[in-house]
């Protein structure tokens, strides 16, 4: 992903590093390659989560008001978690409705980029609470969901800057 915002440039860079080690350790091991995308399920929904409250971070630092950075920081940490198109819609709309209506327009809530977040975020959900026997992803569906869930991250950024 190419990100006006270095972090969130790192950030993806770090998964799709851990993708293609990934997809290679995985290729002759089924069972390792499950085992493998419930752990990338995890770290992309919470690489997802951290992106998000940069970028909206990186929004209320404009504003030059240290106790609303402070507050808005603490407000995304305690309440932000399992990052559908959803919250993240709900987020920009308490932000102004016309950011939540960009974001709806450039990311469609029944498209493929809202869809492949959905999955990520319910295959970390299904493994933390159901266990890794349930899983039926491999790390190709993992990498194919996080590829379209860049634009969601590229929307939001274009959206708040």
């Amino acid at each position: 992903m190419t990100s006006k915002a270095p972090y969130v440039s790192q950030r993806c860079r770090e998964i799709e590093g851990l993708l293609r080690d990934a997809a290679g350790w995985s290729s002759s091991d089924k069972q390792l390659g499950a085992h493998l995308a419930g752990y990338l399920s995890v770290l992309i929904t919470g690489m997802v989560e951290d992106c998000v409250e940069h970028l909206f971070s990186q929004r209320v630092v404009k504003a030059q008001d240290r106790e609303v950075q402070d507050f808005v920081s603490k407000a995304l940490q305690q309440r932000f978690r399992n990052p559908d198109w959803g919250t993240i819609s709900g987020l920009l709309g308490q932000f102004s409705t016309s950011y939540q209506q960009r974001f709806a327009q450039r990311i469609p809530h029944n498209g493929s980029e809202a869809t492949a977040l959905e999955s990520i975020v319910a295959n970390k959900n299904s493994l933390s609470h159901t266990g890794i026997w349930k899983q039926q992803m491999t790390v190709a569906d993992v990498d194919d969901y996080y590829r379209r869930i860049l634009p969601i991250l590229e929307a939001l950024e274009d959206v708040l800057s």
